[in-house]
């Protein structure tokens, strides 16, 4: 079967219909569907005398913000009516170790087109895909992230025919933390190094919608309050939300080199059922363990909030001991900090040209 075969559904006779969910690689094998490559230059005529509306190949140049080539590996192309019932004309998928070309089928027309990078083959059936409402209502899991290849979307309306280009955006958020050091001079401990340093997120949005055009509350969250092992057993990727650094933090800054990831949460306020995502550094001073939690994206400016395809990149100096809960608030200035917040568009998109 070719990467770029393409299904009809209104090409199936009545009684097809009613087999939902039916696989779309079920429906590939049924459908009568055209095959289009580079350089395919009239799809059209294999369906002359069929009776159907004309076949039409759409063109599309792909940028991806924050993403390398090689980071996009499949690409889920949806083609919708743009009337008022949105229902799936055609759809498509594409796959390779770096994708240069994006070529769509679908009937002539007006569209809305849904793209989807990095998607699990066979993730759609028939009753998650046949309507853009249907699309709308599935949703992504951090757990199953890739942050080489991370999952991305776009939502468009076009001209069946018409050149459009594509903008694929990530729902994740960056954390880096860039710089660590110890400065306890005006302490009795001013000679005491941070030991067994870990750094971690904390009240993590487990969730997210496929089409990544909202940002709405968390429904379910992830290390809760402290860091809980167990809510990474069935993480593909821990290393997303913990890092353990290998040497103690002095007063010389050190350059951990920490990334973690996460989905947005826009809270705004603190209380029950509403926390902010918080970065939390932990480590032994004096052999006891203390910690140091931060609301990410606050400042004294601004409430806290983790934006979708931002990096939120953190200098850090820690002035004396922290809280004895990752829970509990810190003393003031007990920490530091500055904080950089990076639209992953300021670092330049890579373009996929076809």
């Amino acid at each position: 079967m070719s990467d770029h075969d393409a299904i009809y559904p209104e090409d199936r006779v009545s009684a097809q219909t009613s087999l939902a969910p039916l696989c779309f690689r079920i429906l590939l094998m049924s459908a009568l569907a055209p095959v289009f490559c580079p350089g395919c230059s009239d799809p059209d005529p294999a369906f002359a005398g069929t009776g159907n509306r004309a076949r039409t190949a759409t063109y599309l140049s792909v940028s991806a913000p924050g993403a390398e080539p090689s980071g996009i590996r499949s690409l889920d192309l949806f083609f919708y009516n743009d009337d008022k019932l949105q229902r799936l004309d055609a759809y498509q998928r594409m796959e390779g170790s770096v994708l240069t070309a994006a070529v769509g089928a679908s009937r002539s027309g007006n569209k809305i087109l849904a793209v989807l990078a990095n998607q699990p083959p066979e993730s759609y059936d028939w009753a998650s895909a046949g309507s853009l409402e249907a699309l709308r209502s599935q949703s992504l899991r951090l757990k199953e992230e890739d942050p080489a290849h991370p999952r991305m979307s776009a939502l468009l309306p076009v001209r069946a025919g018409t050149p459009a280009p594509v903008t694929l955006l990530s729902p994740l958020a960056r954390i880096e933390v860039s710089s660590l050091r110890c400065d306890f001079s005006e302490r009795t401990y001013r000679d005491e190094v941070l030991r067994d340093v870990r750094i971690y997120l904390t009240n993590v949005n487990a969730g997210f919608p496929l089409l990544c055009d909202t940002v709405p509350p968390p429904r379910e969250i992830l290390h809760a309050g402290r860091l809980k092992p167990a809510d990474l057993a069935d993480f593909q990727h821990p290393g997303m939300l913990v890092d353990t650094l290998p040497q103690p933090v002095g007063l010389q800054p050190c350059h951990p080199g920490t990334v973690l990831y996460c989905y947005p949460n826009a809270v705004a306020e603190t209380g029950p059922g509403a926390p902010p995502t918080r970065l939390v550094v932990e480590g032994k001073l004096q052999g006891k363990v203390c910690y140091y939690p931060l609301d990410i994206g606050r400042t004294p400016d601004s409430d806290a909030a983790v934006l979708p395809g931002r990096t939120y990149r953190y200098d850090l100096t820690f002035t004396r001991r922290g809280s004895d809960d990752p829970e509990d608030s810190l003393e003031p200035g007990a920490v530091l900090s500055t904080l950089n917040v990076i639209p992953w568009t300021d670092r330049g998109e890579t373009v996929i040209p076809f």
